[in-house]
């Protein structure tokens, strides 16, 4: 499919699922995958607040233990997964 016609597509899209937004004048960007300087997820917990990032694209395959994790540090317990 041809760069402007998926454009026109998103544009389209844009119009008539987000209004209030301006798809006439849309601003290229790469690739918006992000990953730790280590290479390794982060699954921490600041105070109240859980975080879950680092996935770089290839997260979904970790998607279970993932969840684990994070739904374990929200709740104060330990993941299943650290069990062994």
């Amino acid at each position: 499919m041809a760069r402007a016609f998926r454009l026109a597509r998103l544009q389209d899209y844009v119009t008539r699922w987000l209004p209030g937004l301006e798809a006439s004048r849309p601003t290229p960007m790469g690739c918006t995958c992000t990953s730790a300087p280590d290479g390794e997820f982060v699954l921490e917990r600041h105070g109240p607040l859980v975080v879950g990032a680092g996935f770089s694209g290839h997260g979904f395959m970790h998607a279970p233990a993932v969840g684990e994790t994070l739904a374990a540090l929200a709740t104060d317990r330990v993941p299943a997964t650290a069990h062994g």
